[in-house]
């Protein structure tokens, strides 16, 4: 398994002579989320009360949680071949079907659901979060493995292989994350611009946690397929 480190580093390699590209793919749910979060935190009262800026936040939120999964796949996808940053970007991140996008989000409300009752005792939530924190990718690589694959049936697989993985690295993708707090702080202190750079460098670098991670579990991931 690789470091840390190393992890980072080779993510910054990848962006090399590629930050434009990557910052186009990731830009859109960055303003989006900061666009949300600016609704939901404002203090103008108007806005809460105002249809159509409801109806805009939900609009905002459904399509930044759309926009999500495709990006992820995408960058777990140029992780592992580096042409692919050279292809569509649209037609990439809006590539997913529609059962995809409802599979993954079930599997989201469910881990949301059992995370925050873990959250009730601080350290559970965290360590529920770390447990299934590699389910989406995990769906991403089940399905294209066995593409007749029911969707519920790939929710499941996706959330248990997540926890039998992470048996061991927890700690390690705790502090992998907790390595980006000085970029977030970063990013807050220059009202969100920062995000626009981090976005691709910390999502690059999760996606290459997780190819690692698969790497190393073949014969656990074979028993699950």
């Amino acid at each position: 398994m690789l470091t840390n480190s190393e992890l980072k580093k080779n993510a910054r390699q990848t962006l090399r002579g590629h930050w434009q590209r990557a910052i186009k793919l990731t830009i859109v749910p960055v303003i989006l989320t900061l666009l949300s979060a600016a609704y939901k935190y404002s203090n103008v009262s108007w806005l809460h009360t105002n249809l159509a800026a409801r109806e805009w936040y939900t609009l905002f939120n459904v399509t930044e949680l759309v926009m999500a999964f495709g990006i992820i796949y995408t960058l777990l996808d140029w992780v592992r071949n580096t042409d692919i940053i050279n292809q569509s970007l649209p037609g990439r991140i809006f590539g997913l079907s529609v059962n995809t996008v409802l599979a993954l989000t079930v599997q989201l409300a469910f881990m949301s659901f059992v995370v925050s009752i873990g959250m009730l005792i601080i350290i559970p939530g965290i360590i529920f979060i770390l447990m299934f924190s590699q389910s989406v990718y995990i769906y991403k690589d089940q399905h294209e493995t066995d593409p007749k694959m029911g969707a519920w049936e790939g929710v499941i697989n996706s959330v248990s292989l997540s926890e039998s993985m992470m048996v061991g690295h927890k700690w390690e993708f705790f502090k992998l994350n907790l390595s980006f707090l000085g970029w977030l702080l970063l990013s807050v202190a220059t009202l969100g611009i920062g995000f626009i750079w981090l976005a691709p460098y910390y999502q690059l670098t999760m996606a290459g946690y997780y190819d690692a991670l698969a790497a190393e579990n073949r014969a656990l991931i074979a028993q699950h397929a």
